[in-house]
């Protein structure tokens, strides 16, 4: 019974720390990037957003063209692929719960 009640409560808890954290990757991640000025890429979160075709609504002015600006220290010539920092930054929220979160939530609910 105790470890159907562990199961019951840590088992959403880890989930839900999961998805906030990759969440909050890809809304930081590419800003912070961008303040940086480190050139990013994605193939998979931002995929979408990548292969629209251009329109009136989605086009950037030529005016407001972002300007990149290369850290010659890194040596980055291409772009990076930032679904990487996306997935540590997930998968360290998720660790972070297993280890952290979910013992305390059972010590403080006394499972």
């Amino acid at each position: 019974m105790q470890l159907l009640k562990r199961l019951v409560v840590g088992f959403p808890i880890v989930l839900a720390a999961k998805v906030t954290s990759k969440e909050l990757a890809k809304i930081l991640l590419p800003q912070a990037c961008s303040f940086l000025g480190i050139p990013v890429r994605s193939s998979l979160y931002f995929a979408a957003k990548n292969n629209d075709p251009p329109t009136k609504q989605n086009q950037p002015a030529p005016d407001n063209k972002p300007k990149v600006v290369p850290i010659p220290f890194l040596g980055l010539e291409k772009p990076l692929d930032i679904d990487t920092g996306i997935r540590l930054i997930q998968y360290s929220g998720l660790g972070w719960s297993v280890v952290e979160l979910v013992p305390h939530l059972f010590e403080y609910l006394g499972l």
